[in-house]
């Protein structure tokens, strides 16, 4: 997973074959604390990280594709599986990128983990052209009913999500790297959670994975 560290994670294995990687997480700091959302921060990093990373793995706030949002209790707490729920923040181009009708807190978090996506992207491509290993951690698409990731509760389902996998950047740097999505479900990473996670591979992650997963 990205980010925070744990046993046997894909920085890990990087720093074992002697490889720089950047595990950029949800959160938007950079390693000394500076907001990557800002201008003179994000130039700062630009400068340094392009050519600098050798492996990536990147992870977007998972709120902002989340299937959660098309289920009850709607982000408000648990229990009340009759409550309307919030609905995905974003949908199909143009909405791609946030609904009109988010709240001015909300549409600043959707502007916030878009703006790091798309600086993930641009690191992403830069480690793909040097033959690096790039993964992508999201959430399924849990829009299909014949697959293990869709949910229902109530009289609402995650048919309605709009995931990370369908968003424009993303499909794009798939098909120019011909990366491909592997779904497992979290309990194969020693994970408690009933759950199951996304992870977009470019081949070099693909060939890592033979060998550690």
């Amino acid at each position: 997973m990205a980010g925070r560290r744990r046993d046997g994670d894909i920085q890990s294995w990087a720093e074992k074959a002697n490889e720089v990687c950047w595990s950029q997480d949800k959160k938007i700091d950079g390693a000394g604390g500076e907001d990557l959302d800002e201008p003179a921060a994000r130039s700062n990093f630009q400068k340094f990280a392009l050519g600098r990373f050798s492996w990536g793995h990147f992870s977007w706030d998972c709120f902002s594709w989340s299937p959660a949002l098309s289920l009850p209790p709607g982000g408000t707490g648990f229990g009340n599986v009759g409550k309307m729920p919030l609905g995905p923040y974003r949908g199909p181009p143009p909405d791609h990128d946030g609904y009109q009708w988010l709240s001015d807190k909300t549409r600043k978090r959707v502007e916030s983990s878009t703006s790091i996506k798309e600086l993930g992207i641009e690191v992403a491509y830069d480690i793909h052209k040097r033959g690096g290993s790039v993964t992508i951690e999201s959430s399924p698409d849990c829009r299909d009913p014949s697959t293990p990731y869709y949910y229902q509760r109530g009289g609402y389902t995650s048919a309605t999500q709009w995931p990370l996998w369908e968003d424009p950047t993303v499909r794009k740097f798939m098909a120019e790297t011909q990366s491909k999505i592997v779904t497992r479900p979290m309990s194969n990473f020693g994970c408690p959670y009933k759950a199951y996670r996304s992870l977009c591979m470019n081949p070099a992650a693909m060939a890592l994975s033979l060998i550690h997963i």
